[in-house]
């Protein structure tokens, strides 16, 4: 089942919730994507050209050193090379989905899915670029199958535990799991790290276009969290955000269960 949804304004925002944005009239504006806003754009580019050249030149490494007997420096060209790799796929499917977003024409193709399924999914793609952080899953066992983009939530665990290494120590530990939901027709899924954490000014605009933390790193284009916004509403719910500086941050946002869906249509 295929369908295009259009993004709904809720009553009102909540605190540590994603903003809302109504993406149904001037997409562009709506999603900080305007004329005026080009350098968003760039600094995707300016990624994408970063990483391939540092992949053509791993390869290239490679390729000289195909019969050499130092297998560990082999190693560490093609672990560098996967990760670069990586994160070429997910700017260009970030890039994309920007443009989709923009033109309000954001499709999502749902289907029903085991919870442990994403998450187990979500932790071995993460070992590709965790980068020696221990990265871990909690799973609470008897949770429905929900309905759910399947590659689209896992592109927001992608960008959800990018993001957590990008503010986690080498020894610091990511958890990725999903437990029951406030409601019985629900499975809320987290990412949580022990990492920098976030300032109460900087949770008001983690999910804006563009943003970056006040201190701390500033690598990245500042798309990753916004689309994880914009994929988490598109399936009804909100992607929330709880942080204390120096003590970590956790993401969380809920997915309704096939049953629930399955009555709310019987009830239309």
């Amino acid at each position: 089942m295929t369908k295009i949804l259009r993004f709904r304004s809720p009553d009102g925002p909540e605190p540590a919730a994603a903003p809302a944005a109504d993406w149904r009239r001037h997409p562009a504006q709506k999603s900080g994507l305007t004329p005026e806003r080009p350098h968003l754009l760039d600094f995707i580019a300016h990624d994408l050209m970063n990483d391939l050249g540092a992949a053509q030149m791993c390869a290239a490494a490679l390729q000289k050193n195909e019969h050499a007997q130092e297998q560990a420096g082999s190693a560490d060209y093609l672990r560098v090379l996967q990760q670069s790799l990586v994160h070429m796929e997910h700017l260009v499917a970030d890039l994309r989905d920007v443009r989709q977003m923009q033109l309000g024409r954001f499709v999502l193709s749902p289907t029903a899915v085991s919870p442990a399924a994403l998450v187990s999914a979500a932790v071995d793609a993460a070992a590709r670029y965790v980068d020696g952080r221990d990265i871990a899953q909690v799973c609470a066992p008897g949770l429905p199958p929900v309905l759910a983009d399947e590659p689209r939530i896992r592109r927001v665990f992608a960008n959800l535990v990018g993001n957590a290494v990008k503010f986690t120590d080498t020894q610091g530990t990511i958890v990725v799991g999903a437990r029951p939901g406030t409601t019985s027709d629900e499975v809320m899924f987290f990412v949580r790290d022990d990492g920098e954490g976030m300032t109460e000014a900087d949770q008001r605009r983690i999910f804006e276009p563009g943003w970056h933390p006040s201190s701390g790193s500033r690598s990245g284009t500042g798309f990753g969290l916004m689309i994880c916004r914009g994929i988490i509403e598109a399936h009804g719910a909100q992607i929330t955000v709880t942080s204390r500086p120096n003590v970590g941050s956790t993401f969380e946002f809920a997915l309704r269960s096939v049953a629930r869906q399955q009555t709310d249509r019987a009830a239309e």
